[in-house]
């Protein structure tokens, strides 16, 4: 919950390489924690990083797959759609 608390601070203050920097690393702990995922993918975005999270996205949803045998949530599929369209 800390973590998310800080994001969404560095959210309001569009510190997206933080952002990113958080993530990756709270990932190292949560491996499976969807939202930091999404959190990390939105931030590489906004730094017009879109093949790096297009890359991501593509993890994840293999990781998700591969190791825990489902598929990611429709809102995590959503990233995609909602980037793919800017």
């Amino acid at each position: 919950q800390l973590v998310n608390c800080l994001i969404s601070i560095l959210e309001e203050k569009k510190d997206y390489n933080n952002i990113i920097l958080i993530c990756e690393k709270a990932i190292l702990i949560e491996r499976y924690e969807e939202n930091l995922y999404k959190k990390l993918i939105s931030a590489l975005c906004k730094i017009n990083e879109s093949g790096i999270a297009l890359e991501k996205y593509n993890y994840v949803t293999k990781l998700f797959y591969d190791e825990l045998g489902i598929n990611v949530s429709n809102d995590f599929k959503n990233i995609e759609t909602k980037y793919k369209q800017k």
